[in-house]
C-alpha cells in the first residue's frame, strides 16, 4: 500500500511537472524567491559521494 500524498508532496509535484524542474532546483527553492508569476532558482542540490551538496545554478535561471 503507497502513502498518501500530503498537500505539500503534490504542490511540489504539479510545480515539477508544470515548470519542468529538476530535483535539486526544486529542494533548494526559498520562499523569498517565489511568487505567484515567477520562481528564482538559485541554488541546486546535488549528490557527491553519498552526500547531498548545494551549488549555483545557471545564472539568470528563472522559471
Amino acid at each position: 500500500m503507497r502513502p498518501a500524498l500530503g498537500e505539500n508532496d503534490f504542490i511540489l509535484i504539479v510545480l515539477t511537472a508544470y515548470t519542468g524542474m529538476r530535483w535539486g532546483e526544486a529542494m533548494r527553492l526559498q520562499r523569498p524567491y517565489c511568487r505567484l508569476d515567477h520562481i528564482q532558482v538559485d541554488w541546486q542540490l546535488r549528490e557527491y559521494s553519498g552526500k547531498l551538496e548545494r551549488f549555483r545554478s545557471r545564472p539568470g535561471y528563472h522559471c
